[in-house]
């Protein structure tokens, strides 16, 4: 779904940046903003593309970090503030300081209950001594 959207915004910026080019009946780019996003658009698709992640994962591994700050922070047990949550194509990283092993394990559970995880990484999120 993420993909769809992404590619309905590039075909509306596509069709805004050649509607102001036929508007002043010329061949060449009209500097409207729209070629510009069009091109920010395409260097950051390209990117995406080349590297090891396609957008719609890299949409998909932002919505998973939102979704577990979301549940630490609606969590009494969980301090959000001292947690670091990163997500790589669906392994959720979490990294940080709690006050005990209850709010620890807590955290994982949380995060390895959200939907697209695939698996939680906790080598980093340690208990005060």
């Amino acid at each position: 779904m993420a993909v769809r959207v992404f590619r309905s915004a590039m075909v509306a910026v596509h069709e805004r940046f050649v509607k102001g080019m036929r508007r002043d009946g010329h061949t060449e780019a009209r500097d409207s903003g729209g070629g510009i996003l069009l091109a920010i658009l395409m260097v950051v698709t390209g990117a995406a593309m080349a590297g090891e992640r396609s957008t719609g994962q890299a949409i998909d591994d932002t919505l998973i970090t939102a979704k577990v700050k979301a549940s630490f922070a609606a969590d009494p047990q969980v301090s959000a503030l001292a947690i670091t949550v990163e997500t790589d194509n669906g392994v959720v990283n979490l990294s940080g300081v709690v006050e005990n092993e209850a709010e620890r394990q807590r955290a994982i559970q949380l995060a390895q209950g959200m939907e697209g995880v695939k698996r939680v990484d906790a080598n980093k999120l340690l208990v005060k001594p």
